[in-house]
């Protein structure tokens, strides 16, 4: 009880300041320096978590990407609903609502936002340090109240963005700093709030929390020291009325501890990734259990053969509560509930390995239930569609670098549609069509339905060999009485050294040809190849024809008186009687018969 009477008498302090002295952005900044000077924080402790979710088990995603029909607040000029201009602690607003939303009891249609991470109805907050819940005199949802200062360095730094819907009302702060203009460390978290049947918060749910990576808790002004310790940041909603509200707990240090919602102060990174949906339009005295986890969706997508693991955790609003968390699917073959521990923070998990059998829709039923008067159930339905992916196995395959281009997918097994994306072993957009020879060899990939649930990929290694060159066909001739010749010398197009020949009768031959002895005809030499390149080979085509005799030349003395000579008997050796005789003009001379005139 002191302690919320000072806290109390804080906020007079702070707003009675605010209302009197700070009339601009100048003498706000001086006001609050001089009167939250930076002051060393208190020591911080480290409370064991024993509610930490496991990592890598989401399976959706709460986070709503900001596009074109989000209004951007100017930092430099909109801020300024309190009469004037304050990046630090301002707010913007008016925001009247189309929908009415119900808090505790109380309905709303006009709404602010503060800059310190919360939300107000009916008037606006520029209260920086923040208090646990519950809190007389303010109204408002806050998804993270701590002191949020958006004029720090960064261009992608210190954005608060709001969309409005006929049904809901959005609102994301983006990488915003903490005061004093501080963006070493950044937060970054969504708030939603509905009309209750807006689907956006599913299962009757009509406010979320969501967040991505949050960095710190407390500024300067608030006793922290390079954003934590201090006075804590408070996660919640309040009426304002000192007994409506909700907290899920307050942040005041590095790290994932976590002891629950009426806990010591926590770990800010216990609340990365995280999502909590829950219900201020209720009348009864007790709050239902609040869902919360990283993987809380209502319909996920699964894929035959993947093993997901959905983690739910139920917050107990009240102090002391223990809430029981269940769940069960009738038509999931592969449903198991792996774990399921009770406490004022409930958590459950649950496994699916879906078979070729559960291909289709499924509903899995996860329910927390509290021990309040009276006892209190929130529900979280989840619809399951289980997917058959591709099924691809990889291939490989060696080519001749003059081989045929190859469409890989031809050797992929499995039942790969032609709809993937091949990238080369460098990771480079490829074609698939493999070009031996150019393309280099390696491990292509074939990946089908990237960034779906069902994706899947194939390798397809290829290996390019060498192609062989045993030269061109050449003719070549040679008299039977020639010397030997290597017929190696008279392939042309640059035959490769080191193959094997062989005689016209596919006998082996020794490559060095003998016209006296070896035969004419076509032989071949062969250059043998490496599969699947195939061998080559150079035809040498041979002619010997025999040589001719002309005999020996000889030298006659005749009378005048001889008689006619036959020249050709007068011819030493064996003279083939098939030449021509010339004259010593060099002119013919006819037959052989020389007469003296």
């Amino acid at each position: 009880m002191r302690t919320s009477l000072f806290l109390c008498s804080l906020f007079a302090l702070v707003n009675c300041a605010l209302s009197q002295v700070p009339n601009n952005q100048a003498t706000y900044d001086a006001w609050k320096t001089i009167t939250f000077p930076a002051s060393t924080a208190p020591g911080q402790h480290q409370t064991p978590d024993p509610y930490v979710q496991r990592g890598g088990g989401a399976t959706c995603d709460c986070w709503i990407m900001p596009d074109a029909s989000y209004t951007t607040i100017d930092n430099n000029s909109q801020w300024d609903a309190n009469g004037f201009h304050n990046a630090d602690d301002g707010s913007y607003g008016p925001i009247v609502l189309p929908f009415q939303f119900y808090l505790y009891g109380a309905l709303y249609n006009t709404v602010y936002i503060n800059i310190n991470g919360n939300v107000s109805f009916g008037q606006l907050y520029g209260t920086f340090s923040s208090t646990g819940f519950p809190f007389n005199g303010f109204t408002m949802v806050a998804p993270f109240w701590a002191d949020v200062d958006l004029r720090g360095p960064g261009i992608q730094n210190n954005i608060v963005q709001y969309k409005v819907t006929p049904t809901a009302f959005l609102v994301n702060w983006t990488n915003v700093g903490y005061y004093s203009m501080m963006t070493d460390k950044v937060n970054t978290f969504q708030l939603v709030i509905t009309d209750g049947v807006d689907p956006i918060v599913p299962n009757g749910a009509n406010v979320s929390f969501c967040y991505k990576d949050m960095q710190w808790t407390t500024g300067s002004a608030s006793l922290g020291v390079n954003g934590f310790g201090g006075t804590p940041a408070t996660v919640g909603a309040n009426e304002g009325n000192g007994v409506d509200y909700i907290q899920f707990g307050t942040f005041d240090q590095p790290g994932i501890a976590y002891d629950g919602p009426y806990g010591l102060p926590d770990g800010v990174s216990f609340l990365d990734d995280q999502y909590f949906s829950f219900s201020t339009d209720i009348a009864s005295a007790n709050v239902p259990p609040v869902i919360s986890g990283q993987s809380v969706c209502d319909s996920i997508v699964l894929c035959v053969g993947d093993l997901a693991t959905l983690d739910v955790t139920f917050l107990s609003p009240e102090p002391g509560q223990i809430t029981t968390p269940t769940a069960s699917s009738l038509t999931l073959s592969s449903f198991v509930v792996t774990s399921a521990i009770p406490g004022l923070t409930a958590t459950i998990s649950i496994n699916i390995l879906p078979t070729a059998a559960d291909v289709g829709y499924h509903f899995i039923t996860v329910q927390g239930t509290d021990d309040g008067t009276p006892v209190m159930t929130s529900t979280l339905n989840v619809v399951v569609e289980v997917q058959q992916g591709a099924t691809i196995t990889s291939g490989a395959l060696d080519v001749c670098d003059n081989g045929a281009i190859v469409d890989m997918i031809t050797l992929l097994g499995g039942n790969p549609p032609n709809t993937g994306d091949w990238t080369d072993p460098n990771a480079n957009p490829h074609s698939g069509q493999f070009d031996p020879g150019v393309d280099v060899d390696g491990a292509y990939t074939y990946a089908v339905g990237q960034g779906s649930n069902c994706a899947s990929s194939g390798t397809v290694t290829m290996t390019t060999l060498p192609s062989v060159n045993a030269g061109t066909d050449v003719a070549v001739a040679y008299c039977n009485d020639q010397g030997t010749d290597d017929l190696f010398l008279s392939i042309g197009g640059g035959p490769m050294t080191g193959g094997t020949w062989l005689y016209p009768n596919d006998a082996v031959f020794s490559g060095i040809i003998d016209p006296a002895s070896d035969p004419a005809g076509a032989y071949q030499y062969i250059v043998t190849a490496s599969a699947p390149c195939a061998n080559d080979t150079a035809f040498v085509t041979v002619s010997i024809p025999s040589a001719v005799d002309a005999g020996t030349d000889a030298a006659l003395t005749l009378c005048t008186d001889a008689v006619p000579l036959d020249m050709l008997g007068a011819l030493g050796g064996t003279p083939e009687a098939t030449g021509a005789w010339t004259d010593p003009n060099g002119q013919p001379f006819p037959g052989n018969i020389y007469r003296r005139h």
